[in-house]
């Protein structure tokens, strides 16, 4: 059924002194044309029919609290949107934003421990054999990472939000009070959670849960790989690496960062820079 809906007031904003910002109020009314039969279930839930929980369109920081649906005559509704800054009530421990979607986020932090392979100690020197060779496989240890996890009471999601899988900050990111430097941290999970409803003014208030962790890292998240290989390019060409004894390396050869290998002289580590994780302003994220 295709309702008419025509505004009649647009009121303005109430404020008086008092509470954390004051008695700021507004309303909207409209008239709704229907058919003869048209019921107010059907007013409530058509399309254009405000939601608790909407935003006042010239301040979003009041939301819908009441929607009041009164018959005018057979076919016609008088439909009242009222709106204010969400109540907070008080209760031992915190508090209570009465609008889910005005809540805090739930901000938990934790750990996250894998398996890292080790090159260098805790003073910076690499990690070799008595014959100063590299360990064949490398050392690994189990090694903890902090890790952040955000959850917060939504109405929608932006599409684009999913494009944060995977990201890396490309800037300084202020959480929870702390500032996490460029490319420490790496977005790992996101989740999105079934509807839930709370009753709130007397009706259903529906909304979902969005949540994010990421992992932090002291170092960038994007990789350094050690220039090394079997393998030179020569002028163009690539190939066999052949040692100062005529024979053929073992185990790979340091490469100079062009793709030569470093075979005279005291051979120096050179590290290749790849970016392989996408590279977003967390601050956009919520909150």
């Amino acid at each position: 059924m295709s309702l008419v809906w025509k505004e009649v007031q647009f009121a303005e904003l109430t404020h008086s002194k008092g509470g954390l910002y004051g008695d700021l109020r507004a309303a909207r009314e409209w008239l709704v044309l229907g058919s003869k039969t048209l019921t107010p279930e059907q007013v409530r839930t058509d399309s254009n029919a405000p939601k608790l929980g909407d935003s006042y369109p010239y301040n979003d920081r009041l939301k819908c609290v009441n929607v009041h649906i009164e018959l005018v005559t057979k076919g016609v509704y008088r439909v009242r949107a009222e709106y204010q800054v969400p109540e907070i009530r008080g209760r031992a421990g915190g508090l209570i934003f009465v609008v889910p979607v005005e809540r805090p986020p739930s901000i938990i932090w934790s750990t996250y421990t894998t398996r890292k392979v080790c090159e260098k100690d805790i003073w910076g020197l690499w990690i070799k054999n008595s014959a100063k060779d590299n360990f064949d496989p490398p050392l690994e240890v189990d090694w903890a990472y902090p890790q952040v996890t955000v959850e917060l009471a939504v109405l929608e999601v932006p599409v684009t939000a999913w494009d944060y899988l995977n990201a890396i900050n490309s800037d300084t990111w202020t959480i929870d009070g702390y500032q996490i430097g460029a490319k420490k941290a790496k977005i790992v999970s996101m989740g999105l959670s079934e509807w839930r409803f709370e009753e709130w003014q007397g009706e259903p208030y529906g909304y979902r849960i969005f949540s994010y962790t990421a992992l932090l890292n002291s170092t960038s998240w994007q990789p350094k790989v050690l220039d090394c290989g079997f393998r030179e390019r020569v002028n163009g060409e690539l190939r066999q690496i052949i040692l100062p004894n005529g024979l053929a390396p073992t185990s790979p050869v340091l490469l100079d960062g062009q793709g030569r290998a470093q075979l005279h002289n005291i051979p120096q580590p050179v590290f290749l820079d790849f970016t392989v994780f996408p590279e977003l302003d967390f601050n956009d994220l919520p909150p």
